[in-house]
């Protein structure tokens, strides 16, 4: 690092800056004043322009999931063939989702293990809404405003004992990631 300390990061893109300001809007709170010294902003520049991968995993740990992972299953041929995700409970009340492909009918079971083959099989009781909302739109699925009302609900009945109980701002995407993912 200490090279390309006379480096100019004067010049970045469009794209680096909005990712260096959503890391440092996101670690506010968390990072002490005396942390974010300009050495520590360096780093940070650094990372986005020459290591953007692991930069995105810090901030979006579900990016390791493979955007062309339905594509690889030979569920959707294209980017226009519309895939919603569609969620159910077991009879242990454990969450399944499953892709359903509007155009061949065809369906497909999601489960942690595709973002790691030594991963869990079952989601558990409940997922949070926004890390719903990330899976969905990191594998290119729609879904229902009743499906994403139905994750809400479970989260808040596991949570909190009460399917009407208010989830913490935290545990919700932005509305801009749900246009970007509600059918």
């Amino acid at each position: 690092m200490n090279s390309n300390l006379n480096q100019s990061y004067s010049l970045l893109t469009q794209d680096e800056i909005d990712t260096l300001v959503s890391f440092l809007i996101d670690k506010k709170n968390a990072v002490d004043s005396d942390v974010m010294n300009q050495q520590s902003i360096d780093k940070l520049i650094y990372l986005i322009t020459h290591d953007r991968r692991q930069l995105m995993s810090m901030l979006d740990p579900l990016s390791c999931i493979d955007s062309e992972y339905l594509k690889k299953k030979n569920f959707r041929q294209n980017d226009q063939e519309i895939c919603e995700v569609r969620v159910t409970t077991n009879e242990e009340g454990y969450l399944q989702l499953t892709a359903y492909n509007l155009t061949t009918s065809q369906t497909l079971e999601i489960t942690p293990a595709i973002m790691s083959d030594n991963d869990a099989e079952d989601w558990g009781k409940c997922l949070a809404p926004v890390t719903f909302n990330r899976l969905a739109k990191n594998l290119g699925l729609k879904y229902t405003p009743e499906t994403y009302e139905q994750i809400c609900n479970q989260f808040s009945k596991i949570n909190y004992g009460d399917e009407t109980h208010a989830i913490p701002v935290l545990h919700l995407p932005t509305n801009t990631m749900l246009l970007e993912t509600l059918m």
